[in-house]
Parts: structure tokens; C-alpha cells; sequence
């Protein structure tokens, strides 16, 4: 655990993209294969594509360091995120493609939604 809290504000835009996609997901049915498809587009459309193993890894960390410390994890992404505002517009353009391929996000899942969008345009 204490390894894991030291990672909390580790990572980088990747890592902050993965986190934000698991805390909207916490809020409701989670993701589902439409959810998968539209990650498996995107990654296919990147060049940056990561192995499914690297991928497990990633949700694995995010995951476990919203549940080690949720504040201090949501806190930490606007200093993952980096300051190349194109690359935040389209990570969170694609947050809300994943989050929106099983509908449109209601009550707690828009509410998160909607904190996530902060997050992403707040400078540290």
C-alpha cells in the first residue's frame, strides 16, 4: 500500500485518461463491450498503442489508487495531464466517446463526467 501511494501523482496522461475512465466507471455498469469497442478503435487508430498486458497493468494501478485514496488520486490528474492543451482536448474527447458508447451518462456517471471535464481543464 504504501508503495501504491506513492504513485498516487505518477504518470502522465495515459495513466490520468485510464484513472478518470475507472472513476466514471465506478459510478454505474461500469464499461461493457461497447465501451471495449470504442477503446480497441482508438487504440487502433493510435500510434502510441499499448499491449494488452501494459493496458491491465495501467487499470489495475488506476484502480486500486482510487480506492487507496480517492481525493488525493482525482487531485493528482491536472499534473498528469502535462500542459499540451491539443493532447488534453483529445484524451478527454475520448473519455467522453468511451463513456458515452453505453448511453448517456445519468446522475453519479455525469455528475463524475462532468468533474473529470474540470480536472482536465484545470492548470497546475
Amino acid at each position: 500500500m504504501a508503495q501504491l501511494r506513492s504513485r498516487l501523482q505518477a504518470g502522465g496522461l495515459r495513466e490520468a485518461a485510464i484513472r478518470s475512465l475507472v472513476y466514471i466507471g465506478l459510478a454505474g455498469p461500469g464499461v461493457d463491450e461497447r465501451s471495449f469497442e470504442v477503446l480497441r478503435q482508438i487504440r487502433a487508430e493510435s500510434e502510441q498503442g499499448i499491449g494488452l498486458q501494459e493496458f491491465k497493468s495501467i487499470v489495475r494501478e488506476q484502480f486500486f489508487s482510487l480506492l487507496l485514496d480517492q481525493k488525493t488520486a482525482l487531485a493528482a490528474i491536472p499534473a498528469m495531464l502535462g500542459s499540451d492543451q491539443s493532447a488534453r482536448d483529445e484524451v478527454l474527447e475520448m473519455i467522453r466517446k468511451v463513456v458515452r458508447a453505453i448511453g448517456v451518462p445519468e446522475g453519479v456517471r455525469a455528475e463524475r463526467l462532468a468533474e473529470i471535464e474540470r480536472l482536465f481543464a484545470s492548470r497546475v
